[in-house]
């Protein structure tokens, strides 16, 4: 076999070990985890075909999900419930939800679009791509931190960001800086382009305490700046190395003169494309 297999064991991807492919369980279908789930051992599962969820289902104690085969959970209106539950996957899809999606306690560090479907994929020359809004709404649902792989997202409803970090792609450095969303081009790696409706606002962040928004180029695809493109409240944020082309700019909830309380703002470049 060539090449390192790697997993990701909810902080990072490590080499695979031997020990990976001694599952405790291995599912292939709806029985076979609802049959694991009765048993309630821990351990690890792996999770081999797609399997689609008839109600919510609360996972032992325990227990690592890993995803193999690109397989997924296929979730529609239900929840899979944590119990110090952790993932070990790639960035591929393996959730897919309507409604439904991961609650309880999770021992993940963070977790990307990807896992519900985000492909990255917009093209700005020919003016398509996939619509990735829903994943990344999926993403912020699970209340954890959120990276956001190298990739042009097409988004096309405002994103409300609450108790989390969202943060960009760090595999790139310009200059040896702490500006790291930038690729070997000098161009930022994580891009969100817009399509909003009028007098929209592109991001809601804040709620929570000590987050993160960075790493982030933020385009809007309107031919006017009618469009917000953050407003921002809470406390002890870090706000840093974000770019934001056609839009009006950056709004601080001062409700309470709390916004800027403890918060840390640097690196971020406003422009407007030659728009009026």
């Amino acid at each position: 076999m060539s090449g390192e297999l790697k997993i990701y064991n909810g902080s990072g991807f490590v080499p695979a070990t031997k020990a990976f492919y001694d599952f405790t369980k291995r599912i292939r279908s709806l029985a076979d985890l609802d049959a694991a789930i009765v048993e309630g051992y821990g351990g690890d599962w792996a999770i081999l075909d797609d399997i689609t969820l008839d109600a919510d289902k609360t996972i032992p104690d325990g227990v690592t999900l890993h995803f193999r085969n690109k397989a997924k959970i296929i979730q529609t209106i239900y929840n899979i419930i944590g119990t110090n539950t952790q993932i070990n996957a790639n960035k591929d899809q393996i959730f897919s939800v309507t409604t439904g999606n991961i609650t309880g306690s999770w021992k993940i560090k963070e977790v990307y679009p990807q896992w519900w479907g985000a492909k990255g994929d917009y093209d700005v020359d020919l003016a398509s791509g996939t619509d990735d809004t829903a994943a990344f709404k999926a993403a912020i649902a699970s209340t954890i931190d959120i990276s956001v792989p190298r990739g042009n997202y097409y988004i096309t409803e405002q994103l409300s960001v609450g108790f989390q970090s969202f943060t960009g792609d760090k595999s790139w450095s310009l200059n040896n800086s702490n500006s790291s969303s930038f690729d070997k081009d000098g161009n930022y790696a994580t891009s969100l382009y817009y399509k909003l409706e009028e007098n929209g606002i592109a991001m809601r962040f804040g709620g929570g305490q000590q987050t993160r928004l960075s790493k982030i180029r933020f385009i809007s695809l309107d031919d006017v700046n009618y469009t917000n493109c953050l407003v921002v409240f809470g406390i002890q944020h870090t706000i840093e190395d974000l770019q934001i082309l056609g839009f009006t700019g950056i709004s601080f909830d001062t409700f309470e003169n709390t916004a800027l309380y403890y918060s840390y703002i640097r690196n971020i470049e406003i422009g407007n494309l030659g728009r009026n």
